[in-house]
């Protein structure tokens, strides 16, 4: 299903991108070209932010574009794993999925939770 790359107010853009999993259409090549260019541009763009233990990054997942560059575990303790918390300003979008006596803990519907 076809998803805009920026929606919202044109000033102030949120971003949906994730090129894993965006296909191109093989209707409309400009638009194909299009995309590439976006990807392009944000690769140009990138910058390492390492983390030392104990520091925190948040992130503005409508306006931001993030990742992890690729990296071959060992698990032998020496590796460093990311621990990921979920963040709203809207508890509206997420009723229904919360739990948890307080009412505000979203847990994930993928078995992504207990690694």
């Amino acid at each position: 299903m076809p998803v805009p790359v920026f929606s919202g107010d044109a000033r102030r853009p949120f971003v949906r991108l994730d090129p894993a999993f965006m296909t191109r259409s093989p209707q409309d090549a400009a638009v194909g070209d299009a995309l590439e260019s976006v990807f392009k541009a944000v690769d140009h763009g990138l910058q390492d932010v390492p983390l030392a233990p104990g520091e925190i990054m948040i992130i503005d997942n409508l306006r931001s574009v993030h990742g992890r560059r690729p990296f071959t575990a060992r698990y032998d303790g020496s590796d460093r794993w990311l621990r990921v918390v979920h963040a709203t300003a809207d508890l509206r979008r997420s009723e229904g999925f919360r739990t948890g006596d307080h009412g505000r803990a979203i847990l994930p519907d993928v078995g992504l939770a207990h690694r």
